[in-house]
């Protein structure tokens, strides 16, 4: 009687199995990203920016500066496209770019062509001599226009009466 009841428990596991087998999940659902394509464009071109600042490759990252940038600092200060640049090659001369991300980053497709967005910008990093500096982590928020690639018209703190971004930092 025994093997008759292990046989019967072992033919409904297997039973189970099978229809679990076959059944699947239901299907439909995607897996992947839940971003429009406009929008994974976007956070593409956030990505290669944060990537080029990480190498320290300034060519790389001013193809994500638009000449009409305002780049938005403490104290009320707004910083134009030409400023920016020498403050980034400033940054690379006397710094060493240990980290530099940008994670949970939305973004809002605003036209075909106009997009705002928000994510939490982490950069850490070193002077030339090895010293490491204050880790800097801010919310930010930007505005970027594809005019051809997708370009930073602004940048700045997210949540701050002033919008004032801490990064690049002066040495």
């Amino acid at each position: 009687m025994t093997s008759a009841k292990n046989r019967l428990v072992l033919l409904l596991i297997l039973a189970v199995a099978v229809l679990a087998l076959f059944t699947g999940c239901g299907g439909g659902g995607d897996s992947g990203s839940t971003l429009d394509p406009d929008q994974l464009e976007v956070a593409t071109a956030v990505d290669s920016f944060a990537a080029a600042i990480r190498a320290e490759d300034f060519a790389a990252a001013d193809k994500y500066l638009d000449s009409n940038l305002k780049w938005y600092r403490t104290g009320n200060v707004t910083w134009d496209v030409a400023t920016v640049r020498s403050r980034l090659q400033s940054f690379f001369a006397g710094a060493v770019v240990k980290d530099f991300t940008f994670s949970g980053v939305g973004v809002n497709m605003l036209s075909e062509t106009l997009a705002e967005g928000r994510g939490l910008l982490t950069v850490v990093y070193t002077d030339v001599a090895g010293v490491e500096k204050p880790v800097i982590s801010q919310n930010i928020s930007f505005v970027m226009e594809k005019v051809p690639t997708w370009s930073l018209i602004e940048f700045g703190a997210y949540g701050v009466s002033d919008k004032g971004s801490a990064f690049p930092p002066e040495l």
